[in-house]
C-alpha cells in the first residue's frame, strides 16, 4: 500500500501547533532512543536526525551531544518552521532542512555522518529498503544508526474493529491506515546491508486509554497522523457509515474499566 506524500506533509504541517500535546508515546520513544545513544563514544561530530517534527528529539540531542554539527530533516514544512524558531540560538550549529527525506539521502556524500537518529518517523517510509542502505552509505565506518518506529501491533484494537465493521455491513475488508514493519522486518533490512551489526534490537508494547473511541481517534488527528490512504474504497456517506459501525464495535469488544485501549507496538533498533 501506498499513501500520498503530500497528503502526509500538509496534515502533519497543519498539527505542528498541537503535535507535542498529543504525542505521549512518541516522546516516549525519543527518550528511550536517547538513553540508548548518551555513553556512544566517541562522541559524534556530526549527527542527521530523519523526521524532526516539532523538535522534541532535537532537543534531547544537542543537550546530550553539545559539541556536533546537527542536521534535521522533515517532509513538513509547518514542522521546520516550528523547529526552526525553537532553536534560533542553536542556529551556529544546527541546520534545518525541508524535504523528502527518501530523495534527500540518495543525493548526500557517503561517509558524512557519525550519528543518523529518528524517531516515529520510519513508517513513513515508502521504500523502506532502499532508504536504509542510503541512510547506512552516509554513514561513516564507525557510524551508527539509532531509529525507533512503531510495528504492526499498532492499534491492532481499531484493525479488528474495522475488520468486524466490514463484515457486520457485508462490505470487502480492507485496511485502514498505514502497515507497519515488524522489528524482524527491519533487522532483515539492515542485515542486508555489509559491514553492519545490530547493536540494539528491542520490542515492546504501550497502551493508552481514553473516554471514547472518538476522543482516541482525535488524538491521533492532532499529531497529524490519520486516513493518508489513496485507495481507500470508503468515500462520503459509505464511509460515515463504516466509521460509525467500527466505534460501535470497538467500544463493545475493547472497552474496560480503564476507558477505550489503543495499543502502540514501539520497536527500537540501533546499529554499528
Amino acid at each position: 500500500m501506498k499513501w500520498d506524500k503530500q497528503v502526509v506533509s500538509r496534515r502533519f504541517s497543519d498539527k505542528a501547533d498541537t503535535y507535542d500535546q498529543y504525542a505521549t508515546v512518541q516522546k516516549q520513544m525519543a527518550h528511550q532512543l536517547v538513553d540508548h545513544l548518551r555513553s556512544t563514544q566517541p562522541a559524534p561530530a556530526r549527527i542527521l536526525e530523519i523526521g524532526c517534527g516539532t523538535g522534541y528529539l532535537t532537543k534531547l540531542m544537542l543537550e546530550s551531544f553539545p559539541h556536533a554539527a546537527y542536521t534535521a530533516i522533515d517532509l513538513a514544512e509547518g514542522m521546520i518552521t516550528e523547529s526552526r524558531g525553537r532553536f534560533e540560538s542553536e542556529a551556529w550549529r544546527c541546520t534545518f532542512i525541508c524535504a523528502d527525506a527518501e530523495e534527500w539521502v540518495q543525493k548526500q556524500v557517503a561517509g558524512s555522518y557519525d550519528l543518523i537518529v529518528s524517531s516515529a518517523c520510519f513508517q513513513w517510509f515508502v521504500h523502506p529498503d532502499t532508504t536504509m542502505g542510503h541512510l547506512q552509505r552516509l554513514l561513516t565506518q564507525e557510524g551508527r544508526l539509532a531509529f525507533t518506529t512503531f510495528g504492526p501491533r499498532t492499534f491492532h484494537e481499531l484493525h479488528t474493529a474495522f475488520q468486524q465493521a466490514h463484515r457486520n455491513l457485508s462490505q470487502t475488508e480492507h485496511h485502514h491506515g498505514i502497515p507497519f514493519l515488524s522489528l524482524a522486518d527491519w533487522q532483515s533490512l539492515i542485515q542486508a546491508e555489509e559491514g553492519r551489526q545490530i547493536l540494539v534490537a528491542q520490542s515492546g508494547e504501550q497502551t493508552q486509554y481514553f473516554g471514547t473511541v472518538k476522543d482516541f481517534l482525535y488524538s491521533v488527528k492532532q499529531v497529524g497522523a490519520n486516513h493518508v490512504q489513496t485507495d481507500s474504497p470508503a468515500r462520503g456517506l459509505g464511509e460515515r457509515r463504516i466509521l460509525q459501525e467500527m466505534m460501535r464495535c470497538y467500544d463493545a469488544r475493547f472497552r474496560t474499566i480503564e476507558g477505550i485501549p489503543a495499543t502502540y507496538e514501539t520497536i527500537l533498533i540501533v546499529t554499528g
